[in-house]
């Protein structure tokens, strides 16, 4: 009786089984680490060739676009503009070559 015991309480469980399956192993964790490694830089490697490809024959940049020129400034906006900093320039010369009217308070 006391073998049944030792038997069902004393014997390997299957979660000791399992856990001696999944323990350290640095050269099986190695080897893992060394397949992840090659096999992400082998899909990284792939991927940029195929958008070097892609950008070489210029299938990429090409999205139906027309070699039209387009109007850059709008020529209008850019007369107000150069109206505003005209009125500014003149205004600010005025300050400069008239003689200030308020005296200064620290004399």
């Amino acid at each position: 009786m006391f073998n049944k015991f030792k038997k069902l309480f004393g014997g390997k469980s299957t979660f000791s089984q399992i856990e001696k399956d999944y323990s350290i192993n640095p050269d099986r964790d190695w080897k893992v680490i060394l397949v992840v490694f090659f096999a992400i830089n082998l899909i990284l490697f792939f991927y940029l060739f195929i958008t070097f490809r892609d950008i070489s024959d210029e299938s990429a940049l090409n999205n139906g676009l027309t070699n039209t020129p387009s109007q850059i400034l709008d020529e209008d906006a850019l007369e107000k503009v150069l109206q505003i900093y005209s009125s500014r320039e003149e205004r600010m010369g005025t300050l400069l070559n008239t003689v200030p009217t308020s005296t200064d308070p620290s004399i």
